[in-house]
C-alpha cells in the first residue's frame, strides 16, 4: 500500500508541475502568471481533483 501511495504520489506531482509550466509558459518572456484569475483557479482546482479521482480510482483498480 505505501508503495502505491507513492506512486501516486510521484504522479501527482508530476502532473501538477507539468500542468502550471505549460499553463503559464510564453515563448516570448519565460513563464507569465499575468493571465491567472479566478475563474482559472477553480478550473485549475477542479482539474485537479478529477485527476486525483482519476489517480485513486486507477490504484483501487490495480489492487
Amino acid at each position: 500500500m505505501m508503495t502505491g501511495m507513492m506512486v501516486l504520489f510521484v504522479l501527482l506531482v508530476g502532473l501538477v508541475l507539468s500542468g502550471i509550466f505549460f499553463r503559464y509558459m510564453d515563448t516570448t518572456a519565460g513563464i507569465s502568471f499575468s493571465s491567472l484569475k479566478f475563474a482559472d483557479l477553480r478550473m485549475e482546482l477542479l482539474n485537479l481533483v478529477l485527476v486525483i479521482g482519476l489517480l485513486l480510482w486507477a490504484l483501487v483498480l490495480i489492487r
